[in-house]
């Protein structure tokens, strides 16, 4: 019976990733029984996944595949895998084969909404995505799920152009959960799209006390000090850019808007240095990172920042040493 060995593959494992001698002999009894004994290949595919070896694991998946066409979850798990290794075509085509062969596919469908929001400027997707899982005819959820994807739907409908129906997934989230950081974060991102500015500084520092690491805490602090600029307190936004700069030096952004900070304060060869200084900390490491995830938000257009940096190099005797800077910084 393929099926008993099969199972007692499973029962060897106890649990464990580890594809022993024991485990592999129970599984290729169930093959050599049954070749189309397709949930062998899930269960050494699931193990060598969470093990680590993503090669063993994609030629599982689609040996599995091979044999059972309609594994959603199979085309859902391929498409985590690519993903996380940035190939990301790959990783959209198995989310979509996923959501073909079943739209309740909640993973992958999540995982879909957010390569089209983050990765391919369509957030319009996203949101009819992420919708599609929040309707009374979706999967069942449990809270945390349902907090990761109101969160996603506040920034998805941000990115359409609607600030106001951002403003309200995130509510909704925090009606859940008063102190979910990154429903504060897309909270505060839609107030200052609102106009509002100043509404928007203690949702930052409520997202900034969620106990982050470096590189989103940094995030946070940029957008804190960014916000500060559109409030035109430049003095908040200077603190909150000098703040994201030392905790995480790689995040380029927070040095060149406190640049662009120094430069209307009247400080423009310490902007200048500053930019020159931040060449130390390898800025490629910025371009080459993406973090996909609920803290994700696209940096602000460059224009005012530019328009700072022009209006000081027209006028200060430090014009040659903030050009040269400014090039390699936005480059």
């Amino acid at each position: 019976d393929p099926s008993l060995h099969y199972l007692l593959g499973v029962a060897a494992m106890a649990g464990k990733t580890e594809v022993t001698p024991a485990v592999q002999a129970h599984f290729d009894k169930a093959i050599e029984l049954d070749p189309k004994f397709h949930q062998v290949w899930f269960a050494l595919a699931d193990a060598e996944e969470k093990a680590g070896h993503l090669d063993k694991a994609v030629a599982y998946y689609e040996r599995k595949l091979a044999t059972d066409a309609r594994s959603s979850a199979s085309h859902s798990r391929l498409g985590g895998i690519y993903q996380n290794v940035g190939a990301y075509p790959l990783a959209a085509k198995h989310y979509d084969a996923a959501i073909a062969i079943n739209v309740r596919e909640r993973d992958a469908v999540l995982s879909r909404a957010v390569l089209a929001y983050q990765v391919e400027a369509n957030p319009a997707r996203a949101v009819a995505l992420l919708q599609s899982l929040l309707e009374a005819e979706g999967p069942e959820l449990r809270i945390s799920e349902r907090k990761t994807i109101g969160t996603h739907l506040a920034a998805a409908q941000l990115l359409t152009g609607n600030a106001q129906g951002a403003s309200d997934a995130a509510d909704a989230v925090i009606a859940r959960d008063r102190i979910y950081g990154p429903a504060h974060f897309q909270k505060a991102l839609a107030l200052v799209a609102l106009g509002r500015p100043g509404d928007a500084v203690p949702e930052f520092t409520k997202a900034e006390d969620s106990g982050l690491e470096p590189r989103e805490l940094s995030r946070v602090l940029f957008f804190q000090g960014w916000a500060a600029w559109e409030g035109k307190r430049l003095q908040e936004a200077a603190e909150s850019f000098r703040r994201g700069r030392d905790t995480d030096p790689r995040y380029t952004p927070n040095w060149l808007w406190a640049a662009a900070v120094a430069t209307r304060m009247g400080e423009g060869s310490v902007a200048a240095q500053a930019l020159l200084d931040h060449i130390s900390t390898d800025p490629l490491e910025y371009a080459r990172d993406r973090q996909l995830g609920e803290w994700w938000a696209p940096v602000p257009p460059p224009k005012p920042l530019v328009d700072a940096m022009t209006e000081a190099l027209s006028t200060e005797a430090f014009a040659l040493a903030m050009n040269a800077a400014l090039v390699i910084a936005l480059f």
